[in-house]
């Protein structure tokens, strides 16, 4: 027992020599992300709104149909309605109660997510969401994928997530 404990400890000393970690970590990463997808496809997730589109517009016009009025009698002459104008853009917008994180190295994705989620109340950090995002983090996994942080959100908080 104790020399496969020491073998494992062995191999992986030597796996994280830059030698050999630099050419074999992609693949090692692409990997984990194929064993994870197998179990846990994001393929699978379809997202067709159009079954709640149909039933939002016929519910519309349902209720458009049962609250219509006859139209007036016009008895003068009617006044001219002022042309539309469009609402210009505005030259920014600024989101209060979002807490601000310095970004550890290589860890964006983890700090974007806990600032987001720190607007509507969140209270944990980068290191909250490295955990899961990043499990392998001394490893120099940097890449996290969208449907991971859809993932993360559903678990982790109160909060659903598209």
């Amino acid at each position: 027992m104790l020399g496969i404990v020491v073998v494992c400890g062995v191999a992986g000393l030597i796996y994280n020599l830059p030698p050999i970690h630099d050419p074999l970590a992609r693949r090692v990463d692409s990997l984990r992300v194929g064993i994870k997808r197998y179990f846990n496809p994001p393929e699978e997730v379809l997202f067709v709104p159009q079954e709640q589109v149909d039933a939002i517009v016929q519910g519309t016009l349902t209720a458009m149909a049962s609250s219509a009025t006859p139209a007036p009698v016009l008895t003068e002459t009617p006044v001219p309605l002022p042309s539309l104008t469009p609402t210009s853009i505005p030259g920014e917008i600024l989101l209060s109660g979002i807490r601000h994180e310095y970004q550890q190295f290589n860890n964006c994705a983890p700090t974007n997510l806990s600032m987001v989620l720190s607007y509507w109340g969140w209270q944990g950090s980068q290191y909250d969401t490295r955990e899961y995002l990043r499990p392998n983090f001394a490893v120099d996994n940097k890449n996290v994928n969208p449907f991971e942080i859809v993932d993360y959100i559903e678990k982790n908080t109160e909060f659903d997530a598209l």
